[in-house]
C-alpha cells in the first residue's frame, strides 16, 4: 500500500516554495560544509555531550 492512497490531501506535488528556495538550500548546503569536516563533527559531538551531561546533573 502507498502512501498516496493514505494521504489523498498530499497527493498533488507542490513546486518548491519561496522560503525552501531561500533558506532551505543554502542552509542544506551550510550545514554540509561545517559538518562534512572532521572539525565540524567534533564540535557537533562536543556539543551534544555537553547537553547530555548538563541534562544529567540538572537531574
Amino acid at each position: 500500500m502507498n502512501r498516496r492512497s493514505l494521504l489523498p490531501e498530499l497527493a498533488p506535488a507542490r513546486p518548491p516554495s519561496r522560503w525552501r528556495r531561500l533558506v532551505a538550500r543554502p542552509a542544506r548546503r551550510l550545514w554540509a560544509e561545517i559538518f562534512g569536516t572532521s572539525a565540524g563533527a567534533l564540535l557537533l559531538l562536543l556539543l551534544f555531550s555537553g547537553l547530555v551531561i548538563s541534562a544529567i546533573l540538572r537531574y
